[in-house]
């Protein structure tokens, strides 16, 4: 009887058990990208997020006192998440700077003060101009 009633425990824990990774599965998240939701601070930087609604690839520059460089490389219609490392936090402003592959003018996005743990989303906009940023974890 004490048989019985492990094996049915451990059939309903192996049950739920699937359940939640088939359910975990449909997320809607990407392949290796954490769920930006549940995504937790960078404790020594800064998560930054850029969505591309633009209709070709985007390259995203961070600056800091004339220190320069790519932090994302985004294809058309798609998301990228990055850590931006502590560096960039020891200057007064951090600059964004949204290159676009088809050549132009890019987009300059900021002053910025970034803080350890911040969450920066950018949304690259058809037209380049028209991209904003959001801070503080508005995702």
């Amino acid at each position: 009887m004490k048989g019985t009633r492990i094996g049915v425990a451990s059939a309903i824990l192996t049950v739920l058990c699937v359940a939640c990774t088939h359910d975990t599965m449909r997320s809607g998240s990407a392949a290796g990208e954490l769920p930006t939701d549940s995504m937790p601070p960078f404790p020594n930087g800064v998560v930054l997020r850029v969505e591309n609604a633009n209709a070709t690839r985007v390259h995203v520059y961070v600056e800091a006192n004339e220190d320069t460089n790519e932090v994302a490389n985004v294809a058309p219609g798609a998301t990228q998440t990055v850590a931006i490392d502590q560096r960039y936090l020891r200057y007064a402003y951090t600059t964004f700077e949204v290159w676009p592959d088809s050549g132009g003018r890019p987009a300059r996005l900021g002053d910025f003060q970034l803080a350890k743990g911040d969450r920066v989303r950018i949304v690259v906009a058809p037209n380049l101009d028209s991209s904003h940023v959001y801070q503080h974890g508005n995702w």
